[in-house]
């Protein structure tokens, strides 16, 4: 099981010092995400997953929140503490980094 937060909730909460990982495609990733987010591509997150630290708690995000919400399911089964993001980076209002 895991927790939804809408995206007032994780804008509030990147005030401070929280995991973000970004479930969309590197392209995507690259034309703007959340600044310290770590992209992980939702079709590799089944091998990237064993990158985690079990004893972190991650908030996962993708463009509109689908994609982030069954990645939270695999990684809830697989053990982690995953905190989804509501509405994704199409609601996201704050400044963003890119790969340019």
């Amino acid at each position: 099981m895991f927790q939804t937060i809408s995206m007032k909730e994780f804008q509030q909460c990147c005030e401070g010092t929280i995991n973000i990982i970004d479930v969309r495609g590197q392209a995507m990733y690259e034309e703007g995400h959340v600044a310290h987010a770590v992209n992980m591509p939702f079709s590799e997150l089944e091998t990237t997953s064993s990158k985690l630290d079990p004893s972190t708690t991650y908030h996962v995000i993708c463009q509109r929140g689908s994609t982030s919400q069954r990645a939270c399911t695999l990684l809830a089964q697989k053990g982690f503490d995953v905190i989804n993001v509501e509405g994704g980076m199409s609601q996201w209002t704050g400044d963003v980094e890119c790969g340019c």
